[in-house]
Order: C-alpha cells, then structure tokens, then sequence
C-alpha cells in the first residue's frame, strides 16, 4: 500500500500539509506515511483500542474517537483526505453522506484517496448485505464503479486515479477525486 500512499503524497504536489483519515484504524501506514514527511494529521475511528494504537505508534498525529458520518469536518481545511478500507463498511446513504462531507471539508484542489469494494471483492456487480472476514461477520456495501464515480462528480469531486488494484490477494477499487 505504501506504492499507493507515496503517488497519492506525491501528486497532491505539497510539500506539507493536513490530513485527515478517516477509519484510520492503528494510523498505519497513512498516518504514519504523512507525519514522515511532515504533514499535520487527524485520524478518525470509532475503536478506542485501534486509536490507542494509533497514537502509541504516531505520536505527532491527533486522534479522534468518532464515527465518520457523525463526525464535523471543518469546511476547507484539509489538503488530503484518506479512507482505507472503510468506506464500504457504511451504507450507501450514509457513503453518500460522507463524500459530501468530504467535498465540503477539503481546500480547493484538495484530493481524496479512498479504496471501494466492488464485484471483484463481493461476487456481486451492487451488494448490500454482511460478509465473513476473518471469521467475523461485517457489513459491506457498494454500487457499480461508474454509479460511483457520477456520484462524486455530481458533488464536485472529479476522478484523478481510478483502478482495481490487488493487494495481499484480495482487489479494490482505488480512487484519488480532485476538489474543483
């Protein structure tokens, strides 16, 4: 994943700047990944016990425990904005809710990153239901890459990097979006 994290910090095209990553787990690697070359980060998740990691491993970041749809991004303070693995986990209505918050939250030219579950992760070309992963049930939602993709440029977020990448034997869909 660093391969993904170093082109996204690169065409982002800053030397510094501020992060927010949302469902940042234990902060690695995108924490981790921005405060190395000097970014000011926030991560966001709703697991006290991921962000106790989160901080022990990243002492420079600031963590939140929130809940990414209920959380307040402030408007157009973030130059990057980040979502691994997470997104997929919410409802479509509540994807839809995010990426709006998304769109308000970043600067002008702000880029988001984000990795989706398609068809090549569910079996399935839209799915709403729950999966085994790790021998724990979850719930994963998505819609079709090009449903997707009109709903983020219907908001104001325009399609930079869009790709179906494999990582540790399971595929994605990877997406950077650009803030008009």
């Amino acid at each position: 994943m660093k391969d993904i994290l170093e082109y996204f910090r690169i065409n982002l095209n800053l030397l510094e700047g501020k992060l927010l990553d949302l469902g940042c787990g234990s902060g690695v690697p995108v924490c981790q990944h921005f405060l190395h070359y000097g970014w000011e980060v926030t991560g966001i998740d709703i697991s006290a016990n991921m962000l106790e990691l989160a901080r022990q491993s990243n002492p420079d970041g600031v963590f939140h425990q929130a809940d990414m749809v209920e959380y307040e991004m402030a408007e157009s303070r973030y130059d990057a904005i980040t979502a691994i693995y997470s997104l997929f986990h919410l409802t479509l209505a509540n994807q839809s809710s995010v990426f709006i918050k998304v769109q308000r939250a970043l600067k002008p030219g702000g880029q988001f990153l984000f990795a989706y579950a398609t068809q090549d992760y569910t079996g399935y070309a839209e799915f709403s239901g729950n999966l085994s992963f790790l021998g724990v049930m979850l719930p994963y939602h998505h819609t079709t890459p090009d449903k997707l993709l009109a709903e983020l440029a219907s908001i104001g977020l325009t399609a930079e990097f869009v790709a179906h990448i494999n990582k540790g034997g399971e595929t994605f869909l990877w997406v950077i979006v650009k803030k008009s």
